[in-house]
């Protein structure tokens, strides 16, 4: 009898004993629930290929959308892609992306032809050097050494630009100071008009043109020649403009163009054709060859002639219109100087001009007036900071004294 109410009171206290604490990695398997049925994190991990070690595939399948296991919080708020990583790409934030916006924004302030100038600029600046360092002038400023994207800020294309008046060779005592390698160029820009900035911009085209028209073997290559052995007579200069050009581009910077070589003593050969294709061949198929009316050069322009409307022939020549008034207008250009207008209203047109002849020896002494005249500027500027420093000197003196 005793031994039975022993039994009965042991299995009473095992009943009363309390149940261990379960361990923490097991709680963490009993939370995740599904439909009331419980459910371990091990069997997750079985279904969730991203616990896996081994590298799974991009398959579409890679991540099953289906399985109501699949839980979304796992991912990196960075993950651009949904592969459960960081996109390679997120390193660029947005702030980087509205800071290059507002580092570019002067290129808005311009038409077409002043943003290509522009970048003209800056491509020369990192052909210089790879930081594109350069060195500006500005109006009653100092001279700043910064980079070329830099130089732009605050300027109004429309209105005003930047010339590239020389280079700066960086020598063995710039290495260090400006962080570049002994051989290498650093523009000079000066801040000046808008007008200057497209001339030389238009130079600068006009000599790429020449140069492929050489690679060509072009005939204007010989005209060149010819032209070289006339010291009266400056080299040849090809003027591009496109039918669809504003009327005010075409009475402002190439009618500014057209003056300036033919007051050097340039020859000129203006050529009017569609923009595409005076990017796309650089007038190297089409232009003239020496003999502008040739059947065969006509006959390319034939061909390439298409039907135009009222609208656009009227504004064709009212654009040619302008460019003989353009001519006529010129101080000291004959008549016998403007040639034939050559070519077809439907495709291209060929205008040349030779240059108005320079007196002997008139190139020469201008040179050497501009010369004295840069000595002169230099001479008073030279004095002018001497007188600075003294001043500054004996203020200097004078508060010591007191």
């Amino acid at each position: 009898m005793n031994d039975l109410k022993n039994m009965l009171s042991q299995a009473a206290n095992a009943k009363s004993e309390p149940i261990l604490e379960q361990p923490l990695k097991t709680q963490e398997k009993m939370k995740y629930t599904n439909k009331g049925k419980e459910k371990t994190f091990d069997d997750y991990q079985k279904n969730d290929r991203r616990y896996k070690n081994e590298k799974t595939s991009f398959s579409k399948d890679r991540y099953n959308t289906n399985d109501k296991s699949f839980k979304y919080d796992k991912f990196s708020k960075n993950d651009k892609y949904g592969h459960g990583q960081r996109g390679k790409n997120d390193k660029y934030s947005k702030n980087n992306h509205s800071r290059d916006r507002e580092r570019l924004t002067f290129l808005e302030t311009g038409n077409d032809r002043d943003k290509d100038a522009a970048k003209r600029i800056i491509s020369e600046a990192l052909k210089s050097n790879r930081k594109g360092l350069v060195q500006l002038i500005k109006p009653n400023s100092p001279v700043e050494i910064l980079p070329v994207i830099k130089a732009f800020k605050g300027l109004i294309l429309k209105e005003k630009g930047l010339l590239i008046v020389g280079h700066k060779n960086i020598k063995e005592e710039d290495e260090n100071k400006y962080g570049l390698e002994v051989g290498d160029k650093m523009l000079i820009l000066k801040v000046t008009d808008r007008e200057q900035v497209i001339k030389q911009y238009g130079d600068y085209l006009s000599e790429l043109v020449v140069e492929k028209l050489k690679l060509s073997n072009s005939g204007i290559l010989e005209k060149q020649k010819r032209g070289k052995k006339d010291d009266n007579k400056g080299e040849l200069k090809i003027v591009q403009i496109g039918w669809n050009i504003s009327l005010s581009d075409l009475k402002g910077q190439k009618k500014f163009e057209i003056e300036n070589h033919l007051k050097k003593g340039d020859d000129i050969e203006i050529v009017i054709d569609e923009k595409d294709i005076l990017d796309k061949e650089n007038a190297s198929q089409y232009v003239s060859s020496g003999n502008e009316s040739s059947a065969d050069k006509l006959e390319i322009y034939a061909n390439r002639r298409k039907q135009l409307s009222d609208v656009e022939i009227t504004m064709r020549n009212k654009m040619l219109n302008i460019i003989n008034e353009t001519l006529r207008s010129i101080e000291n250009l004959s008549e016998a100087n403007i040639g034939a207008t050559k070519g077809y209203i439907e495709s291209r047109i060929l205008i040349k001009v030779k240059g108005i002849k320079r007196k002997e020896g008139e190139e020469k002494l201008k040179k050497k007036e501009l010369k004295a005249l840069e000595k002169k500027q230099r001479a008073e500027k030279i004095a002018q900071r001497r007188a600075e420093k003294e001043k500054l000197l004996a203020e200097q003196v004078q508060e010591i004294r007191v």
